[in-house]
């Protein structure tokens, strides 16, 4: 499994499973040259998924590798 692999099925599992298939994913430069721990990484999404109880984008995602493990999570919107 991979960061991408881990971040899309993150996606599917938590409702939104054509944004994981459509949705291009960028590393997010700015958060990653913050974060000195390299076993954790972040990524941003081209077309995230609209949350309609918050009215807001879902467009930013980390990723923890723990082992050969990578686990995904929300880590904020734009």
């Amino acid at each position: 499994m991979t960061a991408i692999v881990a971040l899309r099925t993150h996606l599917f599992v938590t409702g939104h499973p054509i944004v994981s298939f459509t949705t291009g994913i960028d590393v997010d430069k700015l958060h990653n040259k913050l974060g000195s721990n390299k076993n954790i990484k972040f990524y941003t999404l081209t077309k995230p998924p609209y949350e309609k109880v918050t009215e807001s984008s879902l467009s930013n995602y980390k990723v923890t590798k723990k082992g050969f493990l990578f686990f995904a999570d929300y880590y904020g919107g734009a």
